[in-house]
C-alpha cells in the first residue's frame, strides 16, 4: 500500500467561506428566479386574446406563439443550478432535486408574484425588448405578428420624435417608416416619444404609413374591448373605401373585376 505524503488539511474557515458562498449563490439564484416568475406572469396576463385576429389566423397558433417558453426554460435552469449549489453545502447532500426545486420554486413564485404586482416584470420585459430587437421576435412572437405593413400594421420603436404631423419608427426587422398623422389619428394610452415602442394601424403608402390608430405594445385590459371595436370599425371603413375605389375603376375604365386587387384584412368574427 502506498503511503500518502505531503497532505495539508484545509483550515476550517475555508470550508465555512465556501459554504457561505454557496448559500449566497443560492439566494441570488432564487432572486433571479423571482424576476423570471414576474416576467412570466406579465407575459401571460398581458396576452391580448381579444386582438388575436389582428395578429394570427389561428387560436392554437396564437397560444403557442404567446407561451413564454424561453423564460420557463430559464426558470428551470435556475432551479437546477440552485439544486447543484445546495447539494454542495454542509448537509445539503440530504436534499433531493424535487425538495430543493419545491422550496426554491415556491419562494420564487411568491416573491415573483409580488414583483409582478409592483410592475417589475413589465419593466424588465420592456427594457429587454427595447435593447435587444431579437427579444421581441422570440419572446413576443405573437405580438410581432402585428407587423403586417401590406395591410397597414406596423410595430416598432420611435426613433424620431413627432414633428408637426410626422415621426419615424424602426420596425422589428430594422426598416424605418415615416408615420403620418392627422386630426383623425387616435393615440391610445401612450405618449409618442423617442424610444417608445408602438403599434400602428393605418394604410401603407410605400415606406410611409397613414396612421389611424397608435397603440402601445400592451393595451390596458380594462380598455381592450373598446380598442377592439374601434379597430374593427376602422378596418371596415378601409375595406369599404377600397371596394368603392375598385368599383369606380370598373365603372370608369370597364376593367375586368378579376384584375382589381383588394388587400385582405383580418377576418371579423361575431363581436
Amino acid at each position: 500500500m502506498e503511503q500518502v505524503t505531503n497532505t495539508c488539511p484545509k483550515a476550517g474557515w475555508q470550508f465555512a467561506c465556501r459554504n457561505s458562498l454557496l448559500w449566497i449563490l443560492t439566494i441570488f439564484t432564487a432572486l433571479v428566479g423571482s424576476v423570471a416568475v414576474a416576467v412570466i406572469e406579465h407575459l401571460i396576463f398581458s396576452t391580448e386574446w381579444e386582438l388575436r385576429e389582428f395578429m394570427s389566423d389561428s387560436k392554437m397558433e396564437f397560444f403557442f406563439l404567446s407561451f413564454p417558453y424561453l423564460w420557463i426554460l430559464l426558470l428551470a435552469l435556475l432551479l437546477l443550478a440552485a439544486w447543484q449549489e445546495v447539494r454542495h453545502t454542509k448537509r445539503g447532500y440530504r436534499y433531493g432535486l424535487l425538495t430543493i426545486a419545491a422550496v426554491i420554486g415556491g419562494t420564487s413564485l411568491i416573491s415573483g408574484t409580488v414583483l409582478f404586482a409592483t410592475g417589475v416584470g413589465e419593466g424588465v420585459d420592456a427594457n429587454l425588448a427595447t435593447k435587444f430587437p431579437n427579444y421581441t421576435k422570440h419572446v413576443h412572437a405573437a405580438k410581432a405578428r402585428w407587423h403586417k405593413p401590406s395591410i397597414g400594421q406596423v410595430m416598432g420603436t420611435v426613433v424620431k420624435a413627432p414633428v408637426t404631423t410626422t415621426f419615424s419608427v424602426t420596425d422589428i426587422h430594422g426598416n424605418e417608416w415615416v408615420i403620418i398623422t392627422n386630426t383623425g389619428t387616435l393615440t391610445h394610452f401612450i405618449d409618442v416619444t423617442t424610444g417608445t415602442r408602438v403599434r400602428i394601424f393605418g394604410t401603407q403608402e410605400s415606406q410611409h404609413l397613414m396612421a389611424a390608430h397608435i397603440l402601445p405594445t400592451t393595451v390596458p385590459k380594462e380598455h381592450i374591448e373598446q380598442m377592439k371595436q374601434e379597430l374593427y370599425e376602422t378596418r371596415d371603413q378601409y375595406v369599404e373605401r377600397r371596394k368603392q375605389a375598385a368599383q369606380r375603376i370598373l365603372n370608369t375604365h370597364r376593367v375586368p373585376p378579376a384584375s382589381v386587387k383588394i388587400e385582405r384584412y383580418p377576418r371579423a368574427t361575431a363581436r
